[in-house]
């Protein structure tokens, strides 16, 4: 027997892994970069302005991830991976 809430959830999840636009509210820009949650392996798309904002991050500056998990951790603990240049 399936679980087609779980099949579902999947499909949505693997459809976003193509959307190229970065997943900060209200920016329509390209994703240049992958944000990555430290506390598991959700990824996010970061635009190049946002990657340069998250790279400056300070300790106690936090993020939520959206578009994915939920978790709400530390900016400077999170990944961030160029994928486009």
């Amino acid at each position: 027997m399936t679980n087609t809430k779980t099949n579902e959830d999947v499909l949505l999840f693997l459809d976003g892994q193509f959307d190229e636009i970065c997943d900060y509210p209200k920016c329509e820009e390209t994703r240049t970069h992958l944000l990555t949650c430290p506390a598991c392996p959700a990824t996010e798309n970061m635009c190049e302005a946002h990657a340069q904002l998250a790279k400056q991050a300070q300790p106690g500056e936090r993020v939520v991830f959206d578009n994915t998990c939920k978790h709400s951790v530390e900016m400077v603990a999170c990944g961030k991976i160029r994928i486009k240049n």
